[in-house]
């Protein structure tokens, strides 16, 4: 039988990556367990990531603004997180 697996599920991928210090410190997760997550939270929450991983991939959703114009301007950064939760409290509301 023929193993078919894709980059993402290969044996030796690492799941879980544990940073400590150095400019970009945190616990970083796969992109499946992280959509996984989601499912944990809400069905409707999971839906919507879903939906949202989808329009990235496929290229339909992309950021405006480089990520490295965001950190280096925290102003501007609130201002894209701040927008984006209005958003999604909008789409939330709409589909209720």
């Amino acid at each position: 039988m023929k193993n078919n697996h894709t980059a993402n599920m290969q044996p030796a991928h690492k799941v879980v990556n544990i940073v400590n210090g150095g400019s970009s410190p945190g616990t970083f997760a796969h992109e499946l367990l992280a959509i996984e997550y989601a499912g944990w939270i809400a069905p409707k929450f999971r839906l919507m990531v879903n939906q949202t991983f989808l329009d990235y991939k496929t290229g339909r959703l992309a950021p405006i603004i480089p990520i490295t114009d965001w950190l280096d301007n925290p102003a501007q950064l609130r201002k894209m997180l701040i927008s984006y939760t209005e958003q999604v409290e909008k789409i939330s509301s709409e589909r209720e």
